[in-house]
């Protein structure tokens, strides 16, 4: 993996601005593009971000990553019912674990992965009863 991230840096530092492009990331380390299909990755969903679609695409998803922990610390805080202080405490521990495991894997990008996530974002940025 450490090899996998010294390409991928190199890749972000030639290609800082928009990346290699969405799905071409064994372009980062120099494999054949029809490897896309066989799950080439960065084994790190920030440097993944970054070399396929630039320091800007890092930047808002770090930030949307930040928000959205906020939002669910908000709704722990403020909620009155005991079954979803529950869930929301949940939800407070569930994201920032996604996030700090995200720095050694991108199961995030994986379609049922990817949906129970946004399943649950979508629930933490809905507006509250208050």
């Amino acid at each position: 993996r450490i090899e996998i991230w010294k390409w991928s840096i190199s890749s972000i530092q030639e290609h800082p601005a928009l990346g290699v492009g969405i799905g071409n990331f064994p372009v980062v380390l120099r494999q054949n593009i029809r490897l896309a299909d066989a799950g080439s990755s960065a084994h790190n969903i920030y440097l993944h971000i970054a070399a396929e679609m630039g320091i800007p695409a890092l930047v808002a998803a770090i930030w949307a990553l930040w928000l959205i922990c906020w939002r669910a610390l908000q709704r722990f805080l403020t909620e009155q019912d005991p079954l979803l202080v529950t869930y929301w405490a949940g939800t407070v521990l569930f994201v920032p674990w996604v996030a700090i495991y995200s720095l050694t894997d991108v199961a995030l990008f994986d379609e049922r992965a990817f949906l129970l996530f946004v399943t649950t974002v979508a629930l933490i940025m809905t507006p509250s009863h208050e």
